[in-house]
């Protein structure tokens, strides 16, 4: 990472990161959290009715909150 030559001293550095750094990650870190979230919002409502043969819903935002394990084949969790 790129850091601005000057004359900051020590204490405005965090683990070897400037505080500058550290809130340009913190917003991308927000950035990409809103641009996900409004992704699977706009999947969701276009996909939110779509139903299988047995009336299951197809999408569902349920799986929000803690994470979990994920399974790429049905069946129990193991």
């Amino acid at each position: 990472m790129l850091k601005v030559a000057g004359s900051e001293s020590t204490h405005e550095e965090m683990d070897g990161r400037s505080l500058l750094d550290e809130i340009a990650r913190e917003g991308a870190r927000r950035i990409l959290v809103t641009a996900l979230e409004t992704e699977v919002a706009a999947y969701l409502e276009a996909h939110g009715d779509e139903r299988d043969e047995k009336g299951h819903a197809l999408v569902s935002g349920t799986a929000r909150g803690a994470p979990g394990r994920s399974r790429s084949e049905p069946g129990p969790s193991r």
